[in-house]
């Protein structure tokens, strides 16, 4: 029985629709759009088979005849996957339909070619028909993954060369690109505009690849006379990680000690992120890269021919970041000198410490008739649950001691706390086998530090979820964060609490100002530096209880630039302190921006580092 779109029940429709968005948020709106469709029908019993045709006023259409799913996708699938293990980088299929086969695709590349810039551009006239398959179909993980880049509507050519504007696809070799069709072949007028698509799109291609030439000999020319005096300065943040701010305020800081200064924002997760990186890069031509946490070989491995400094900056233990080879040029600076044993185990080179700071953007605390809450954290916690249903009872056993003695034993590492507590090679190696499966950056880890990553991010989880719990009593309490909060509070008062992920760096200082305390709970591995949120929340005119790490003193003083707590039962005592004056809040909220002023700013942070390199 056929059923046209308008009819169906679209049971995925809207989940697909939010994770087009993350990605391509203006193809999700239209693709949406046409969920009303009456012209567009398909039928079959959807996990085995299925057929679609157009039925309107001019008559009936067959797009698609009745094919046995599996079947369909392996036809598809098995020569784009040969081409992606033969090279090739960006495939492009016209005529993606419904786009039945795409998940496959995308399953075979997060699979066998992990970190790798390749993907898949999908060309269709008709949103119609996607739309179609995004309400039959659950395709959020293909969206989601960033493999997928659409180009729909019924002027092909022209949405071509809108990709091409946006996504640099001149950085690839003709030979790193293949075609595949995927309309039926003897739909004539369909094929010749699919084929005047493609012609535009070589005939761009070819244009502006003769362009980039010029840039990349332009930069050549430039780099081969480059004297190590640094002008210029690049960088790429993704907007939607937490590290971003900080990498986007050391760029601003050299900014303000008269640097040129390039950021390349991204807001999407899109395969072609790599493309657009190399044209903005080539384009700037800078003396020095900024990476944040990771070798210029992971975070930019487009720029290994090119002889200029690459800084890197650890804001975080580097046993807990991926660890990929250092580039030559590569210089790394940390926040805490307990880094450098790590930095140098892995071949870097450490030429100082530089601790965390504030972008500068100085907010008065506002006078609240209502505050929004009492008490407010801004965590991140994550629920393993499926990975604890899938260990076997020993290794849970070990887990479990090894995860405790960590909340007990904060400065000590995993690695040491594995040293007293040992578990056999056999059950370590099911255990490495597991997290593999459930760990993204599983395959830049060896085994013994991919246990020890998932021992510091389940204990982490534990402890917060423990201390937040010691305030369940605070009527006025807010827990921001990601969902996972939801599933691991431990009763209904602390859900109620649970107010969902924080969305943006202006929602976040929002929030700091609109609470009478914020509070700051170390990350485990954050135990030896002072960590960038007490530069934040006083900066944003926000009021700060934090939890105190060795040195702390050495940058705000006690109680009267910052209060900070020691133990799970010191918190609620200094929290209620602070409570009680809202003039002694507002009295160390400006004592700790005046001194931020002074000495904690990008500015003064970027000058350190550049003092480093030219001391090198």
């Amino acid at each position: 029985m056929w059923t046209s779109i308008s009819e169906l029940s679209h049971p995925f429709l809207q989940d697909n629709h939010q994770a087009l968005k993350i990605n391509q948020p203006e193809l999700a709106s239209r693709i949406v759009a046409h969920r009303d469709r009456s012209d567009i029908f398909v039928q079959g019993d959807l996990s085995k088979w299925y057929a679609c045709k157009y039925a309107g006023p001019s008559g009936e259409f067959l797009v698609h005849g009745r094919h046995p799913l599996e079947e369909e996708i392996v036809r598809f699938a098995s020569p784009v996957q040969k081409a992606f293990s033969e090279g090739a980088w960006l495939v492009i299929l016209m005529g993606s339909g419904m786009g039945i086969v795409l998940p496959t695709i995308a399953a075979y590349l997060e699979k066998h070619h992990r970190g790798e810039p390749k993907g898949v551009l999908g060309l269709e006239q008709d949103p119609g028909l996607l739309c179609a398959g995004m309400c039959l179909y659950d395709f959020q993980a293909v969206l989601k993954s960033g493999r997928i880049l659409f180009a729909v509507g019924p002027n092909l050519a022209d949405s071509l060369h809108t990709i091409c504007e946006r996504h640099h696809p001149e950085t690839l070799e003709p030979e790193q690109m293949k075609i595949f069709t995927g309309y039926r072949v003897d739909d004539r007028e369909r094929a010749a505009d699919y084929e005047h698509a493609m012609r535009e799109f070589r005939k761009i291609h070819e244009e502006k690849r003769k362009l980039y030439f010029d840039l990349l000999r332009s930069a050549e020319q430039y780099w081969s006379t480059f004297s190590g005096n640094i002008r210029k300065v690049w960088t790429h943040v993704n907007d939607d990680r937490g590290d971003s701010r900080i990498l986007l305020g050391l760029a601003e800081g050299f900014r303000e000690i008269e640097l040129e200064s390039n950021i390349l924002h991204f807001r999407d997760r899109l395969f072609t992120r790599f493309y657009r990186c190399a044209h903005d890069f080539f384009s700037f031509q800078p003396d020095l890269i900024l990476c944040i946490n990771h070798s210029s070989n992971y975070v930019a491995s487009f720029t290994e021919p090119v002889p200029i400094p690459r800084l890197i900056w650890y804001v975080d233990r580097p046993e807990n970041t991926v660890e990929v080879p250092y580039h030559a040029h590569d210089y790394a600076v940390c926040v805490s000198e307990s880094f450098i044993p790590e930095i140098e185990r892995r071949g870097g080179r450490a030429i100082g410490v530089v601790p965390a700071a504030s972008a500068g953007e100085f907010e008065k605390p506002p006078f609240h008739p209502t505050w929004k809450h009492d008490v407010a954290y801004v965590g991140s916690v994550v629920d393993h649950t499926t990975i604890f249903q899938s260990m076997d009872s020993k290794c849970r056993s070990w887990i479990e001691q090894v995860v405790e003695t960590q909340i007990l034993q904060p400065l000590k590492s995993p690695t040491e706390i594995s040293a007293e507590i040992s578990l056999e090679s056999a059950s370590k190696e099911k255990l490495i086998r597991l997290l593999e499966q459930h760990i993204p950056k599983s395959r830049f880890m060896s085994g013994d530090r991919l246990i020890e990553y998932f021992i510091y991010a389940e204990a982490n989880t534990r402890r917060r979820v423990r201390m937040i719990s010691a305030l369940q009593n605070y009527k006025k309490l807010g827990i921001y964060g990601p969902a996972d909060w939801a599933r691991l509070l431990p009763n209904s008062t602390l859900c109620r609490c649970y107010l969902g992920p924080i969305q943006s760096a202006k929602e976040l200082g929002e929030l700091y100002r609109s609470c009478k305390v914020n509070l700051s709970i170390n990350s485990l591995q954050g135990f030896g530096f002072v960590n960038v949120r007490l530069f934040e929340v006083p900066t944003a005119g926000g009021f700060l209880v934090a939890e105190w790490v060795p040195g702390l003193e050495n940058y705000f003083e006690h109680e009267k630039e910052m209060f900070w707590f020691s133990t799970q039962e010191e918190m609620p005592v200094v929290i209620d302190e602070a409570l009680v004056d809202e003039g002694v809040r507002l009295a160390t909220i400006s004592r700790a921006q005046e001194r931020i002023r002074k000495s904690h700013l990008y500015q003064h942070r970027a000058q350190m580092i550049l003092d480093y390199l030219t001391q090198r």
